[in-house]
């Protein structure tokens, strides 16, 4: 669903999910907020509440070899990464 706010150009995708396995939420939001009207400002996400073991966001990966072998947790591609918060002008 989208939804535009009144006060400027930003606007709101809400995503519906049927009750799942996964995580909690049946609903996931990510808003745009734009001053300008072909500038992203800032996006804020819905934090996705996962239950034990489900998050599709991070994989495990081994790092190393004989002995120095370390398990380390890293960004996987996914859909899901859609709904993380940005604000382009902090990042580089």
């Amino acid at each position: 669903m989208l939804d535009l706010h009144p006060q400027n150009y930003g606007f709101d995708l809400t995503f519906y999910f049927s009750k799942n396995s996964y995580f909690k939420q049946t609903c996931l939001k990510q808003s745009f907020y734009m001053k300008n009207k072909d500038e992203v400002d800032f996006c804020v996400g819905s934090t996705i509440e996962w239950t034990s073991g489900s998050d599709v966001t991070k994989i495990k990966k081994t790092k190393g070899k004989g002995k120095k072998k370390t398990t380390v947790i890293v960004k996987a591609n996914s859909f899901f990464n859609f709904f993380e918060s940005i604000n382009p002008r902090v990042e580089s």
